[in-house]
């Protein structure tokens, strides 16, 4: 009598495969998100290093901008830290997010640079809400500029990207 596989057996066996394939989707998704987390810390240490070059060659730092807009004197090709970009913001690992370049000053201050209650930053942000997804800190001040001292007024402050090790395209 030839013996076969029973029906429970058959489904056994589809229930180990199907598992199997979950875990492995999970691993999947965590390495993108991962891989996400890479290229936008890249992205934001390479704008950083270029307003920070721009600074250390003309004694001032870039304007600030709206988010997505690369601030003019960065398009520059007048200083040796420029970017290798023309126009544009390195592209966000996810099509729903922005980087935005951020030079903040508390209101009274003369001049964003000087080193009293300034804020900048490098932000990746949902283009949709401007939510912050995260930011690279370049230099802070913050103690007479309560609201951007703790992160916590919503829409600007948001973590240190060096403290989230993922990124997920999802608000």
């Amino acid at each position: 009598m030839k013996k076969a596989f029973t029906i429970i057996e058959l489904l056994v066996a589809i229930a180990i495969i199907g598992i199997l394939i979950g875990v492995v989707l999970v691993a999947l998704n965590s390495a993108k998100d991962r891989a996400r987390y890479s290229k936008a810390l890249v992205d934001m240490q390479t704008i950083a290093a270029a307003a920070s070059n721009y600074q250390a060659e003309k004694d001032v730092w870039p304007d600030d901008t709206n988010p997505g807009v690369m601030p003019h004197e960065l398009r520059s090709q007048n200083f040796r830290g420029s970017l290798p970009i023309s126009t544009t913001l390195p592209t966000p690992p996810c099509a729903n997010m922005v980087y935005d370049w951020d030079n903040w000053c508390a209101s009274g201050v003369p001049s964003c640079n000087d080193h009293t209650n300034v804020t900048r930053r490098v932000t990746l942000r949902f283009s949709d809400t401007y939510l912050p997804v995260g930011y690279f800190p370049i230099f802070s001040d913050v103690t007479n500029y309560g609201h951007f001292a703790n992160g916590s007024d919503g829409i600007w402050g948001g973590p240190d990207i060096a403290t989230i090790k993922s990124l997920s395209c999802s608000e």
